[in-house]
């Protein structure tokens, strides 16, 4: 009873592993393409939300500056007379805080106010440092080419912004300007401002110099040295957009680590899946080995049980078609098979080769030697054969006694007649002694062949009898011969 095949064990648990393999590389691949595409998603929505924050916020302080200069120059327009009358007396205290009451009253949120000559200079006296040089710069500007672009201007007290509009009816071109503290910018941005991101104006012509973010100005921010944005800040821009009649760009960056951060929670929410599917799959994966190897136990128990039916019927097969002392196949096998070669040639019209070979006085060699050295000599004799007659056309049996027949199939008379001198060659060098022998002191064969192309007319027991007529005619022209049928 054989064992069961490691082999075959082996090569169900490989294939298992295979397919388990492919499935976790798929399994694999996917969850990179998911998170892949979850994450630019997600970068996806925050691009979204940025360029909304900053399309509106852009807006909103164009509005802004808008509203502020269309209210300055209504302003202007309306307190005309007292705004003339303190540009002629700037030293009237009285005149320059009832201007300052007005304003209040019609724009809150206003800062300083001052009056200003055709070339540029202050009328009013800036005794408290309220305008800067960046205000003076911005209102030469406007003098010369009646624009005004917007920008945040430092100063001692509080940064701010100043609207310019020229005084309606004044012959000498005098400017009105007032400038506005930066909470309303500011409060815009952290209102509009997205979660996890940052609101900035900036100044791009200043080397992108900060200027409000949602706490107010940069005189407000703490925690830096350089209130220019890092390369860091810049690389994490997501939206920008510059803001109409003014120096300002509206920037969207989110904040550090926000990216990686979410990548980092993708990764660690997959590995996790991952491993609860990989243990998913050992677990199965060991059921279908199980299972498998329980299946391959059982196929293994009825091939056993076939394999020893198969084995005794070879075995059965084997002792009726084999000769049981040399090993060569029998008269019984011999018979059959010649009769299929037979009809073989029949239908392809190939020759065929009978040849009949007998021991020369072989009862002389028993009764001399003994029938087990009779024995030993047949058997000599077939292993010479079998290492002769080695062609796939070529079929060699016992027929009983000491006589052989041997069978070869497509090849001429000529190639036969060769092979079979070449075994009486090989059976002369084998010397084996034969001292009973009328033809010499070793042992010899006499050989009857006969080749034909059959024809339907033709029949297997017309061969046998023609070869066995030819190995007649050997052993009466002395022995030890081949002798071809004509």
């Amino acid at each position: 009873m054989t064992n069961p095949d490691p082999v075959s064990d082996l090569s169900i648990k490989r294939s298992v592993d295979i397919y388990s393999f492919v499935i976790l590389i798929s399994f694999v691949l996917f969850l990179f393409w998911l998170a892949d595409d979850r994450y630019d998603n997600f970068v996806d929505a925050h691009q979204i939300s940025a360029n909304k924050a900053v399309q509106v916020a852009a807006m909103e302080i164009k509005e802004i500056i808008n509203n502020k200069r269309h209210v300055v120059s209504l302003f202007s327009e309306d307190n005309r007379d007292l705004i003339f009358k303190l540009s002629q007396y700037p030293d009237d205290e009285e005149l320059y805080d009832e201007l300052n009451r007005r304003l209040g009253r019609n724009i809150p949120d206003f800062f300083a106010s001052n009056i200003v000559t055709s070339s540029g200079d202050l009328v009013i006296g800036d005794f408290d440092g309220k305008v800067g040089g960046l205000c003076l710069t911005d209102i030469k500007h406007f003098i010369d080419d009646g624009h005004q672009l917007v920008r945040v201007h430092p100063n001692n007290d509080t940064y701010h912004y100043d609207i310019l509009t020229r005084l309606p009816d004044d012959k000498d071109g005098k400017l009105f300007f007032v400038s506005f503290n930066l909470n309303e910018l500011s409060d815009l941005l952290h209102v509009i401002q997205p979660s996890m991101h940052e609101l900035m104006l900036i100044n791009e012509g200043m080397q992108n110099l900060i200027e409000i973010n949602t706490n107010g100005g940069r005189n407000v921010i703490t925690d830096r040295l350089d209130y220019r944005l890092t390369s860091d800040e810049i690389s994490r821009i997501m939206s920008s957009t510059k803001i109409e009649n003014s120096m300002w760009s509206v920037i969207d960056f989110h904040q550090p680590g926000l990216l990686t951060q979410y990548r980092m929670y993708i990764f660690k929410e997959y590995l996790f899946v991952f491993f609860v599917v990989a243990i998913i799959g050992l677990y199965m994966r060991s059921v279908l080995v199980d299972r498998d190897s329980r299946r391959n136990l059982a196929e293994i128990k009825l091939r056993q049980s076939n394999d020893e039916i198969r084995i005794l019927n070879e075995k059965l097969e084997l002792l009726a078609t084999t000769d049981g002392l040399t090993g060569l196949y029998n008269r019984r096998y011999i018979d059959e098979r010649l009769a299929m070669e037979w009809s073989r040639c029949q239908r392809t019209g190939l020759p065929i080769n009978i040849v009949i070979i007998d021991i020369d006085y072989f009862k002389n060699y028993n009764d001399q030697y003994g029938h087990q050295a009779g024995d030993d000599c047949l058997i000599s004799v077939a292993n010479t054969m079998t290492s002769i007659f080695k062609r796939s056309g070529d079929i060699v049996a016992r027929y009983g006694g000491e006589e052989f027949v041997i069978v070869m199939t497509d090849i001429n008379v000529e190639a036969a007649e060769l092979i079979l001198h070449q075994f009486q060659n090989a059976l002369n060098e084998a010397k084996i002694k034969h001292e009973s022998s009328n033809v010499g002191d070793h042992l010899t064969v006499s050989i009857g062949l006969v080749n034909i192309i059959p024809t339907q007319s033709d029949s297997v027991q017309d061969g046998i009898r023609n070869a066995d007529k030819a190995l007649y005619v050997a052993k009466e022209s002395g022995r030890n011969q081949i002798y071809v049928h004509k």
